[in-house]
């Protein structure tokens, strides 16, 4: 079914010929696969180890819920179970699927033997082991609930400190030490529904972006923090987060009710996020079975919110101008790829071939654009401009017979 909706694919372009919109035609169906897939963004859900056998054919990212957490990864000390962490990456590695590590430290969940004497050490090792295990993790909710839930042993990794959170400054500084090609995310509740606890998190936030510790903004996204929440309180809330200039991530989202409340809610609450150009991504806090009672599916059925979903989806991802990441890379050849850090972008060809480069922002727009670059296999060109706002960026090359897409976060 895939195949015959890619033929359907329309490709238009600007008068530049740089701007690629694809449209699936009306009368196609809406396609198999991911729910997100090929999409801006990853619309992901979590698993307790081996996903279920359907879960891609709605996900496209996995955030491990409780297997990868520190009390159940290291309940003795120096004795490790990976086993659910092992399953979950291995399955995102084969799938091509963003996985994120839930989490570092969090206040609910450690080994009972931790303690602010030994606390340093411990949680330097444990990050260290995870980084040795998982380097191509994309994602690392670092801290979890520092606003609501921060660590009973927090003195000993600096206490408040001077700047009032030296501790997860500290957590975030291992981190990126140990875990260096994954985006660090600080993960906090009760964020998107009240300004006043936007403002502390914003504190916090600064702190790590001033030391270069943080890159993406996790918001928790539970039905206590959405349902009879106006919509203009919870979008007031994404901007004031975006204007750090940090992409964003609903990182667990769900929302209760019986079928029609619950598809009531969805409608209502689910756009906020995906439409705001500064998420990266949402993650669903499960689907067949979820702690507050908030599932989608039971079964094999799939509840009316999920049907739904899908739809909208597809009907709103259709109508933007992007470059389908998937789909696209089908076309390119695996010895070609495109690497970008900061403003220096590094283009690997399987031949000696004139390219064109553009760079997309999230909602498509096209913000860079080198029609002609000089032919090579190995091609370098810088970005112009003094700066780079933080977010996420699609580049595509094209050369003849070639097409390569790559998805970067600033």
């Amino acid at each position: 079914m895939i195949s015959g909706i890619f033929k359907k694919l329309e490709s238009v372009t600007s008068s530049s010929g740089f701007i690629v919109l694809f449209s699936i035609l009306t009368a196609v169906a809406v396609k198999a696969g991911p729910i997100a897939e090929g999409y801006s963004k990853f619309l992901g859900n979590i698993t307790g180890g081996t996903p279920a056998s359907n879960f891609a054919d709605y996900w496209n990212q996995i955030t491990l819920e409780n297997g990868g957490k520190w009390d159940a990864v290291e309940s003795r000390q120096g004795s490790f179970n990976w086993g659910p962490t092992d399953a979950s990456y291995k399955y995102c590695r084969e799938k091509g699927f963003p996985f994120k590590h839930h989490c570092f430290v969090w206040g609910n969940q450690q080994p009972g033997w931790v303690n602010s004497g030994n606390a340093l050490s411990a949680v330097e090792n444990y990050i260290k082991t995870f980084g040795e295990r998982y380097p191509e993790a994309e994602y690392i909710d670092v801290v979890n609930e520092p606003l609501h839930a921060p660590a009973g042993y927090r003195e000993g990794l600096g206490g408040n400190g001077s700047t009032g959170w030296d501790w997860v400054i500290t957590v975030f500084e291992l981190a990126r030490k140990y875990c260096p090609k994954s985006k660090l995310i600080l993960n906090d509740y009760g964020i998107v529904n009240d300004a006043r606890q936007t403002a502390n998190y914003i504190k916090i936030i600064k702190l790590l972006q001033e030391r270069d510790l943080i890159d993406v903004i996790g918001v928790q996204s539970h039905y206590f923090n959405l349902e009879n929440v106006p919509v203009a309180t919870i979008k007031g809330n994404l901007d004031e987060l975006a204007k750090t200039g940090l992409p964003i991530t609903s990182s667990e989202f769900d929302l209760r009710g019986d079928e029609t409340t619950q598809l009531n809610r969805y409608k209502t609450y689910f756009p906020i996020f995906w439409e705001h150009p500064a998420v990266i991504g949402v993650t669903l806090w499960g689907y067949t079975n979820n702690w507050g009672g908030a599932i989608i599916m039971q079964g094999g059925r799939e509840f009316e919110a999920l049907k739904w979903l899908r739809t909208y989806v597809n009907s709103f991802e259709k109508t933007m101008v992007s470059a389908p990441e998937t789909f696209e890379n089908r076309l390119s050849s695996s010895a070609a790829g495109i690497t970008m850090h900061n403003r220096t972008i590094h283009l690997s060809l399987p031949s000696a071939q004139e390219v064109s480069l553009t760079v997309f922002d999230p909602t498509g727009r096209a913000v860079y654009r080198a029609p002609g670059i000089a032919a090579g296999r190995e091609i370098t060109v810088q970005w112009p401009g003094e700066s780079i706002s933080k977010g996420t960026y699609i580049a595509v090359a094209r050369g003849k017979r070639l097409r390569v897409v790559q998805k970067f976060i600033q």
